[in-house]
């Protein structure tokens, strides 16, 4: 990926676009791999994204990096998301479809040392509206309320109201799982 931002980026914007995907990459992967469960179906999504911020990449030069990451973590959740419903429609033959699956890398706050509280979390997470999926999902990466409040442009009550809220779903969501 890195050579290709390099060729396509020869215009000055190449450089703007390898440091974002250095920094940025696995923030994205992380993101992307709440919508999708495999792991290169997640590599496919952020590549993907980063192939659009190429065609975007003047517009991207003349924003800041809030805006840039704010463009790329939407373009990976929409694509994510369009991903998943493509795959919704295809059923693979030859390739069984897991959604229990999750890498062993993928990192999640404090869940990570009881595996099955962490797929019950990461089944109810899917289940969350795209709002409240992204809020959660930033604030478990260390993201402040003032932090992704400036990401997306909102007021940070705004932001941490729907953080409560989905938290609050979450809960929800797991203790429905639990009783299955």
């Amino acid at each position: 990926m890195l050579l290709f931002l390099t060729v396509t980026g020869s215009d000055g914007g190449g450089s703007l676009l390898i440091g974002l995907y250095k920094k940025y990459r696995e923030l994205l992967f992380r993101c992307a791999s709440q919508y999708v469960t495999r792991y290169q179906d997640a590599e496919d999504v952020v590549h993907d994204v980063f192939c659009i911020a190429v065609q975007y990449s003047k517009m991207l030069a003349e924003l800041g990096e809030e805006s840039c990451l704010h463009f790329l973590f939407v373009c990976t959740r929409n694509r994510a998301l369009n991903f998943t419903k493509k795959q919704s429609r295809v059923v693979l033959v030859s390739e069984p479809w897991d959604a229990n699956e999750i890498p062993e890398d993928i990192k999640l706050g404090e869940l990570l040392e009881d595996r099955t509280a962490l797929k019950k979390a990461m089944a109810a997470a899917k289940k969350l509206r795209p709002s409240y999926a992204d809020v959660l999902y930033l604030h478990l990466e260390g993201f402040t309320v003032a932090r992704i409040a400036e990401l997306f442009k909102e007021e940070p009550e705004a932001v941490r109201k729907r953080l409560y809220r989905a938290k609050k779903k979450l809960r929800e969501l797991m203790l429905e799982e639990g009783e299955e």
